[in-house]
């Protein structure tokens, strides 16, 4: 007579039967690697880290990190949001001395320039890098972009082109050699993205996650 309390034994033969010992250890391996090939997320510390990132690179916007050699309405030091300011009134010598047909072309000029690896382009980068952060943090969207981010940088070192127009509204050798200086700005916004960059991509850093 078997007890209640005791398994029966065609229960245990039959589970015998169907899963055969070892099965089952197969089994969590499996489940394992396919969890691991999901996009990876960041982890607590990692996702700190790149909030405070991306929101400095965002503080740059209204931080007066780009120089003028000579001095444009009374000041030599400008910020992305005074620029801005100045096209929207504008008050800037790029829109002062131009026709309002050539002013047109002008800001469309400016507008393609900043949106294709220029300005904008850096602050919007940052932003999908903020927004990415504070929902899911998946490291490949956050990687990509701030790799971008940090290749638009370089690009604008090539000579500030859409600062320049802003303020100017022609090249410096048009200019007599009068010219805008935003290297400070762009190595700021290089270090930023590359710090993002190598957050979301140096798998040591999976240990302080």
């Amino acid at each position: 007579m078997v007890s209640p309390l005791s398994p029966n034994p065609r229960e245990t033969d039959t589970r015998r039967v169907l899963f055969p010992r070892g099965v089952d250890d197969d089994i969590k391996p499996i489940r394992a690697i396919k969890k691991d090939e999901l996009p990876p997320t960041l982890g607590q510390r990692t996702r700190s880290m790149t909030l405070v990132m991306s929101a400095l690179g965002l503080a740059t916007f209204v931080v007066p990190l780009v120089t003028t050699s000579i001095p444009v309405l009374g000041r030599t030091q400008w910020s992305t949001l005074t620029v801005l300011e100045g096209l929207i009134n504008g008050s800037l010598p790029a829109g002062v001395y131009l026709s309002a047909q050539d002013s047109h072309a002008l800001y469309k000029l400016i507008f393609l320039d900043s949106f294709l690896f220029g300005t904008m382009f850096i602050y919007a980068a940052l932003a999908i890098i903020l927004v990415s952060a504070l929902r899911t943090g998946t490291r490949l969207v956050i990687g990509f972009t701030a790799a971008l981010a940090a290749l638009a940088a370089l690009l604008e070192m090539r000579g500030y082109p859409d600062f320049q127009l802003s303020l100017f509204g022609q090249t410096p050798q048009a200019m007599g050699g009068i010219h805008v200086a935003g290297f400070t700005w762009c190595l700021v916004l290089l270090v930023v993205s590359g710090l993002i960059l190598a957050i979301a991509t140096i798998k040591e850093l999976e240990g302080i996650t």
